[in-house]
């Protein structure tokens, strides 16, 4: 799988799934696209995120987009903004849902409330 995203400026970085025989070490495609994003320049915030393998995500033909659990929690911990990044679900209709839509009752969002008090 790769991944293209925007970050909050507009910049455009990429990633890859990388996969390893003991499946502790695999690192999914957003994960990479978002590190890429904070090591290249130090941006935590996303606007959209696209994901596919050899198609891109189309919901009549079963091709998700989707981000896995583990990359949903990334994203929110990674910048509690990414709620709103749109993720493409259907590249030929255009169709997106929000990181938000996907974990409407994040865990984190009263732990790090408090913790800013």
């Amino acid at each position: 799988m790769v991944c293209a995203l925007e970050a909050a400026d507009g910049q455009i970085f990429a990633g890859f799934c990388i996969e390893s025989c003991s499946g502790v070490m695999d690192l999914c495609a957003e994960r990479v696209a978002a590190l890429n994003m904070y090591i290249n320049s130090g941006q935590t915030a996303i606007k959209r995120i696209l994901t596919f393998r050899d198609q891109p995500p189309c919901e009549e033909a079963g091709v998700s987009g989707m981000p896995c659990g583990a990359c949903r929690e990334f994203l929110y911990q990674l910048d509690e903004r990414n709620e709103d990044a749109e993720i493409m679900t259907d590249y030929g209709k255009r169709e997106t849902v929000t990181l938000k839509e996907l974990l409407p009752n994040w865990w984190g969002k009263e732990r790090y409330a408090a913790a800013r008090r």
